[in-house]
């Protein structure tokens, strides 16, 4: 038998599925994880504890499911949009995952909506959860951390990376960035 396998990479929890190619669920997984608020108005999560928990899943659902690894011919990911992790040139977080939920790029949300360009280019308003903002506070208040980031990625990026091995975006989770030039569609 051959299967397929959903994992859903939430907020709270990760989640995995192994579904027949008939669509029968065969097995069901769910993890859950924190979200701290160090500070006020921060909302943010440990990006290695959501990879530890998405290999969980998966790993728990396909022994559930009673399907071999080769027997799985699809696997989908779905993950929140809007969140932010800088890592280094080795791919190690140097700040934890700023979830959708963190405000501390208010204030930098209103310096940038002073300029029309980025709504008109991208579709996204510009709101504290969306990169520009997010990017304009980490270069006005942690330069430190700009200096030694060689990759901004969101969480879906990260887990996909541990992975593959392989950094890469897909078209619709950079458009919830607020980072793809809607009319190009290539980066903004």
């Amino acid at each position: 038998m051959q299967g397929l396998m959903a994992v859903d990479i939430g907020t709270s929890s990760s989640r995995a599925v192994v579904f027949s190619l008939e669509l029968k669920t065969l097995a069901q997984v769910s993890r859950t994880y924190d979200i701290s608020s160090p500070t006020v108005g921060a909302a943010e999560q440990d990006p290695d504890a959501i990879v530890d928990a998405v290999l969980d899943v998966m790993t728990v659902a396909l022994a559930e499911s009673g399907l071999d690894s080769g027997a799985i011919v699809c696997v989908s990911f779905s993950a929140p949009q809007h969140n932010l992790v800088a890592l280094d040139a080795q791919m190690r977080p140097l700040t934890q995952l700023w979830t959708w939920a963190d405000l501390r790029p208010a204030q930098a949300a209103v310096q940038l909506r002073q300029e029309v360009g980025p709504y008109v280019r991208t579709g996204c308003p510009i709101h504290p959860m969306y990169w520009p903002a997010k990017l304009k506070y980490f270069l006005e208040y942690l330069p430190e951390v700009c200096r030694q980031t060689a990759h901004m990625v969101s969480i879906k990026e990260y887990v996909l990376f541990h992975l593959t091995g392989q950094l890469v975006a897909d078209a619709s989770n950079v458009a919830g960035m607020g980072m793809l030039d809607i009319h190009t569609l290539d980066w903004d």
